[in-house]
């Protein structure tokens, strides 16, 4: 990767993108991303990259995929883990790769997912009101509650709904899709996207942008 500064900026960080997504190996992908992740303690645009390179790239899925079988609760962890990632990158400090640094991410995430499923299952009062419950859920990754539900106030209404449904109702993506009378596949991509535009959103709130 070559270095990355001045106007060209963000070009060069497009170039990057485009040379994770053709890495022939895990090997020259570990190099690619090393790189770019010390960029991204101190750049947003390169933080922006790092993170749909996770997404994109199913980087966090191995991992969690020895935790879980249920492909809702891996989604919820991806997003999670690119949450954490967002919150924490000024954590790695490059004595292990990042790939390395991602996977004990991905882990720690999933070991609270399953800790807050068995929470779910306790009495619940019904005095919260659900916006502050999704902030609960998030904010001791990346935010606290006043940050995430302005985050959630900044997307458009489509990206609510699909959030609200699935994180607050806590619906499945077949109930979602009978209440929205949309294909499965829809309300997936609808969602991470929406849950993607979220953690754009918090990342710029927690940066004071």
């Amino acid at each position: 990767m070559t270095s990355i500064e001045g106007q060209d900026f963000d070009a060069e960080l497009e170039v990057c993108s485009a040379r994770l997504r053709a890495a022939a190996d895990r090997q020259a992908l570990s190099r690619e991303l090393d790189e770019l992740a010390a960029l991204a303690k101190n750049h947003e645009p390169a933080l922006q990259v790092l993170l749909a390179a996770i997404v994109e790239q199913n980087l966090a899925d191995v991992t969690l995929r020895k935790v879980f079988f249920d492909d809702q609760l891996i989604d919820d962890g991806v997003q999670e883990t690119v949450l954490a990632v967002a919150g924490g990158i000024h954590g790695f400090r490059g004595d292990a790769s990042f790939l390395t640094w991602l996977d004990r991410v991905a882990l720690n995430v999933a070991r609270q997912i399953r800790r807050r499923g068995n929470r779910l299952s306790e009495p619940v009062s019904n005095d919260v009101p659900e916006l502050e419950a999704w902030a609960l859920r998030v904010s001791s990754i990346v935010a606290d509650e006043v940050a995430v539900a302005a985050a959630f106030a900044r997307l458009n209404r489509e990206h609510q709904e699909v959030i609200q449904l699935r994180e607050m109702e806590d619906l499945s993506y077949d109930q979602i899709a009978d209440r929205l009378g949309l294909a499965a596949g829809t309300v997936r991509s609808r969602l991470s996207r929406a849950r993607g535009e979220l953690t754009n959103l918090l990342v710029d709130l927690q940066r004071g942008r």
